[in-house]
């Protein structure tokens, strides 16, 4: 099993060519302080595997369509 399987960032630091660089690795990518739906829609936008945020309802709500922009 390798060390290392995957990265996990603030959304201020996600973008496409990190999740891009970290894809070619097959890593996950997993990002956190994802509360506001800009942060959903940048963490969808990058097909991130994994969202962290202080409000899991809220993301599955917008996630599930019940929570629109």
């Amino acid at each position: 099993m390798p060390f290392l399987t995957g990265i996990c960032l603030n959304i201020e630091h996600l973008s496409e060519d990190v999740c891009n660089a970290a894809r070619e690795f097959n890593w996950l990518v997993c990002t956190y302080t994802c509360n506001t739906q800009d942060d959903f829609l940048k963490a969808a936008k990058n097909k991130v595997d994994i969202i962290i945020s202080d409000f899991p309802d809220k993301t599955k709500m917008f996630f599930e369509g019940s929570l629109t922009h």
